[in-house]
């Protein structure tokens, strides 16, 4: 019997890797994600801490207050800096989502077009296999002998009539 073979399996394969490519592309961007804000929430703790600290203490020094002043102007731009990064990367995990997309597509299309083919492969070998059923009976009909009693299991009319009558 043939064994199914689809022209494209090595592109199929070849696509499975782009998608687990594209996969981990969008995975390394997620992390990215995540240590931004992480990063964005220490800097926040930080700065209350800072705030919290002056806040709490009974005599505050105009040093104090200069150098809180200049640490809130710091952590303001780090976290302009911070939000400028996140929406870079809330661009690139768009372009990286859809990319991914466009390669799931692409290889549920292969996947697809596989299994249409294997369908019309295994309905061809089906009708194949009936055809040759059909031939080797029909090619042992002419050697059956009228009155052959072993592939009928029943005597023939014509083969009693030749009997002698008891």
């Amino acid at each position: 019997m043939k064994v199914f073979r689809f022209p494209l399996e090595r592109v199929i394969h070849w696509r499975r890797t782009q998608v687990e490519l594209e996969r981990a592309a969008t995975e390394r961007l997620v992390q990215r994600r995540m240590e931004l804000q992480s990063a964005m929430q220490a800097l926040q703790s930080g700065r209350s801490a800072a705030e919290t600290s002056i806040a709490c203490t009974v005599f505050i020094d105009s040093r104090d207050l200069q150098t809180l002043s200049a640490y809130q102007e710091r952590t303001r731009r780090e976290r302009a800096a911070l939000m400028e990064r996140q929406g870079q990367l809330e661009r690139e995990m768009s372009v990286q989502l859809a990319k991914t997309t466009e390669a799931q597509r692409r290889l549920k299309l292969l996947e697809r077009l596989r299994a249409k083919r294997l369908r019309e492969w295994t309905i061809a070998m089906e009708a194949d296999e009936e055809r040759f059923t059909a031939e080797a009976w029909l090619g042992r009909w002419p050697m059956l002998k009228v009155g052959d009693e072993k592939c009928t299991g029943r005597v023939a009319p014509a083969a009693r009539m030749d009997r002698p009558v008891s």
